[in-house]
């Protein structure tokens, strides 16, 4: 049933809060009732489920009201466990065994409690825990060791006394921890403040409320027994225990009362028929603690349970209620009283009412074996042999053993073959029992004692149990094999027998409680090998969430340098691109160079043919002054000429001839005169534009001296780039930062470039201008010597008279 729970939870592990969910949801679908508790029970498994459950519980501290609300799954643990508690004896022992108290008290009660007393008494917070504590305290199992534990469980529960929803659950749990624990008992004894308490709980004596006067009345009972009026305290507490409980733990604390009440005061024949009257009619944990009590009762001296019990009628109601009870931890209790009225009594004369019971209970051990029933199955047989013991047992019983002889004996070898020891013992008796019937049965008992492992069953009946009736049962049962099963029974020594038991019932206590001590020790170091484990997976998820932090780190590194060398490798490429064409630039910048020195070779000789034609400008000059010379000389002659001219008619003509020809002469002078002028302006600005170029030439072979050291830095800087990438993987950043720096270097590079390439094209626009310039002025210079010809052709040698041509020249000017 748990099984599948703890492997679930198991496979979680890793994650508490699944695992938590898993077991909130097993118990919210958990429907309790007597089958549910009995396999929870009889699950071998349900210690680890309880170790499972206390991990959680101890996960972390209980929160105070102030702080925030009760965890969900807590409180789920918590409820469950009461639960269990309050509703089946054997889960009440197993979960007191296991249960950690000396750890679980300061869980529960650190944080809410100062100087031993509790800070916020919130029933929303403390309820829970301390109801838990109430129920875990009924049982005698209830181990708590550690003072610090027990100084906070009763600091926190003395100060809830007076609680109005709390104090019934307080002291219920301080009259159990008094009850069932000797340590929590002595410390009680022996507090500073007991007498302080005392009055306290004296007072809700009084109490309206019927729960917290009875709890007080128990916890007198328990500390305080000769304080008590114990007549009073009795009739109290069997009014309490007839009347069906208004809380669970009712029953219980009256049980206490009577038992600690009955050392010196005995029930009344009345009483005690009303006691048995009212366990027949209860179930569940209150006819367990009713028969029970009933059982204490009956072993002490004078008391007149099994008188009552003896009667015939009585009995068959008596066996009706153990088969027809759906609890079985009820039928055993039941049971044992029964056991204890054989063993005391004559054998009982039954009537015909018993073939009811009887045959239902042949019929329950022949047909059902089950695990949820082999409790119910012990007791039919108790009953069955109870009544083949009888006097003159009734012939319908006779006639259903003898007609269903082989389907018992089937199931006896069937209660064998699943080891349930103790009912293979009661089985065992009752066949041997009814064998003084039926001969031939011994011969049938011999073989199945021979051929099945029932002797080792015995044994361990012998080495397991506690109850002092089991052992007796099975001291007997192993005198009857060692006589050879004959149909004379054993005769046993009683005062030597009960030593034995005595012996067995020490020793099986013994290693029951060092069991327990063992399995507690082993589930504290489980607890701490655990919290060690959860430690240490904390540790592991933290250095796997650094790991994969770092992974991703690493990861993201490594495609950052891909990235990189991806990046330097295209850089590298373009570096080879961009130096290529740089060699290319540099070698056109060469050409260019070599280029403008031949423009400036050009230019030179420009420059000397410019002053050349200056030279021959000047000349022209100096001609032109001989020519104003000869126009001054001209204009005398002129001045005779005309004097000359009435009588020389010819010779007007020719003048007139020549004079239009001088005006001619005039013209192109003028236009000469212009061209000299624009040549002195285009001689300024070729001389200008020779400084610019020249200037130019200086600044650009300054921007490749830069480019090419530029170069050389970026290529020095990609080198130790590439050395800081293949040493040091954390400056990746540092690579990231240089590179974009040397793309912005590059970026330059290129617009220095661009711009010297520009600069190139212009100096070339430059030097075809000063080139097609100088064409000009060749040509001008061309012109200008055809003019001079020209001229000293039209003067026949002489030139232009200077009174003309410096007319001319003055009109130009």
């Amino acid at each position: 049933m748990l099984c599948p729970i703890l492997k679930a939870c198991e496979s979680n592990k890793s994650q508490p809060d699944a695992a938590k969910s898993i077991i909130s949801q097993f118990i919210a679908n958990l429907e309790i009732d007597s089958d549910s508790l009995s396999n929870i029970q009889r699950d071998p498994k349900f210690p680890d489920f309880l170790g499972l459950l206390y991990d959680i519980l101890l996960e972390k501290p209980f929160p105070s009201p102030h702080e925030e609300e009760m965890p969900h799954a807590q409180v789920t643990i918590l409820t469950f466990l009461t639960t269990l508690c309050l509703d089946h004896p054997d889960l009440l022992s197993l979960i007191a065994t296991y249960t950690p108290l000396d750890r679980l008290i300061p869980i529960f009660f650190q944080r809410n409690v100062s100087n031993d007393t509790i800070l916020d008494p919130q029933p929303s917070h403390l309820l829970y825990p301390i109801e838990f504590i109430a129920a875990l305290s009924q049982s005698s199992q209830v181990l708590i060791t550690l003072t610090s534990a027990i100084q906070m469980l009763f600091s926190v529960l003395i100060s809830l006394v007076e609680h109005p929803q709390l104090s019934a659950y307080s002291i219920a749990a301080v009259a159990g921890f008094a009850n069932n624990s000797a340590t929590a008992l002595s410390y009680l004894e022996t507090m500073p403040n007991i007498t302080a308490f005392k009055r306290k709980i004296a007072s809700l004596l009084t109490s309206p409320d019927h729960n917290v006067m009875l709890a007080s009345l128990a916890s007198l009972c328990a500390i305080f027994s000769r304080s008590i009026d114990a007549e009073t305290s009795m009739k109290v507490a069997f009014s309490a225990l007839i009347t069906p409980p208004s809380i669970p733990l009712s029953t219980q604390l009256s049980s206490s009362i009577i038992l600690h009440l009955s050392q010196t005061l005995q029930l009344s024949l009345d009483d005690q028929e009303q006691l048995i009257n009212s366990a027949l009619k209860s179930t569940g944990m209150r006819a367990f603690i009713l028969f029970r009590l009933i059982n204490e009762i009956a072993s002490k001296p004078q008391s007149k349970i099994f008188s009552l019990l003896q009667q015939p009628d009585f009995f068959a109601k008596y066996f009706n209620f153990i088969i027809s009870t759906e609890d079985n931890f009820v039928a055993i209790a039941a049971t044992h009283l029964l056991q204890a009225i054989f063993e005391e009594s004559k054998p009982p004369i039954l009537n015909e009412s018993i073939e009811a019971p009887f045959l239902t209970s042949l019929k329950l051990i022949i047909n059902n074996t089950r695990d949820n029933t082999i409790d119910k199955v012990s007791s039919a047989l108790l009953i069955l042999q109870i009544i083949i013991q009888s006097q003159d047992a009734p012939t319908y019983v006779l006639k259903m053993l003898q007609t269903n002889e082989d389907q018992v004996f089937f199931a006896f070898q069937r209660c064998i073959e699943n080891t349930y020891s103790f009912a293979a013992v009661h089985f065992f008796l009752f066949l041997y029992n009814a064998a003084k019937f039926f001969t031939n049965w011994l011969l049938r008992l011999r073989e199945i004692i021979v051929d099945s492992t029932f002797p080792a069953l015995l044994v361990q009946c012998l080495s397991v149990s506690q109850n002092r009736r089991v052992i007796s049962d099975s001291i007997y049962a192993l005198s009857i094999i060692i006589n050879g099963v004959k149909q004379k029974p054993p005769n046993l020594n009683d005062s030597l027998t009960d030593a034995v038991i005595s012996g067995f019932l020490l020793i099986n206590k013994e290693s029951k409680k060092e069991k327990s001590q063992a399995i507690m020790k082993s589930r504290e170091l489980h607890q701490e090998y655990m919290q060690k484990i959860r430690e240490i997976e904390v540790e592991r998820d933290l250095s796997e969430k650094e790991l994969s932090e770092l992974k991703e780190i690493s990861e993201i590194s490594k495609t950052q340098n891909d990235f990189a060398q991806q990046k330097l490798g295209d850089l590298m490429k373009s570096y080879e691109s961009l130096k290529q064409r740089y060699n290319s630039k540099k070698e056109k910048l060469k050409r260019a160079v070599v280029e403008l020195k031949n423009s400036d070779t050009e230019l030179q000789n420009l420059s000397e043919q410019l002053s050349n034609s200056e030279q021959e400008i000047d000349r022209a000059n100096k001609k032109i002054q001989k020519l104003q010379t000869k126009m001054s000389v001209y204009q005398e002659t002129e001045a005779q000429f005309s004097q000359l001219s009435e009588t020389h008619a010819d010779t007007e003509e020719k003048f007139q001839s020549t004079i239009q020809k001088l005006r001619e002469a005039e013209e192109e002078i003028d236009l000469l005169q212009a061209k000299l002028a624009e040549e002195k302006k285009k001689k300024g600005v070729v001389d200008k534009l020779l400084i610019e170029s020249q200037q130019k030439t200086d600044v650009l072979n300054s921007d490749v001296e830069k480019s090419r050291s530029k170069m050389r830095e970026a290529l020095e800087n990609l080198e130790k780039t590439q050395i800081l990438l293949k040493s040091k993987s954390d400056k990746e950043l540092q690579i990231t930062d240089e590179l974009k720096r040397l793309r912005e270097e590059i970026s330059a590079l290129k617009k220095t470039n661009d711009g010297l390439k520009a600069e190139n094209e212009h100096y070339s626009d430059l030097i075809n201008i000063q080139n097609s310039r100088i064409a000009n002025l060749k040509k001008d210079k061309r012109e200008l010597i055809a003019l001079s010809q020209m001229i000293h052709k039209i003067t026949n040698g002489q030139g232009i008279p200077e009174a003309g041509l410096t007319e001319l020249i003055n009109e130009n000017m």
